[in-house]
């Protein structure tokens, strides 16, 4: 077997799936909007609520979580601590003080 064989790039058969959690709707609508120009990606959870979102993790957890940083109750570093087992993780912010 050739090494070309071997390294050759498989096209990705599966959507990698996220979750938007973001209090300011503006924000998410943005960010759903981006994403959906994306093929490889499927949002499968859109929250304005850190609870919200922990919960539904549980039934449904996506491969990728994109969280803003600064929101009322629990912050997206608390957040992300509580939802480890996703494997990635984008923190957003439209505050240039986070980023």
């Amino acid at each position: 077997m050739s090494n070309a064989s071997i390294l050759s790039i498989q096209p990705m058969t599966k959507k990698i799936t996220c979750f938007l959690v973001d209090d300011d709707r503006i924000d998410i609508l943005t960010l759903q909007a981006l994403l959906e120009e994306q093929t490889d990606f499927q949002v499968t959870g859109i929250y304005q609520s850190p609870e919200e979102a922990m919960a539904m993790s549980d039934k449904t957890p996506p491969d990728v979580l994109f969280l803003d940083i600064d929101m009322p109750g629990m912050s997206g570093l608390e957040l992300r601590k509580k939802l480890m087992h996703i494997p990635a993780c984008v923190f957003i912010t439209s505050f240039p003080d986070y980023a």
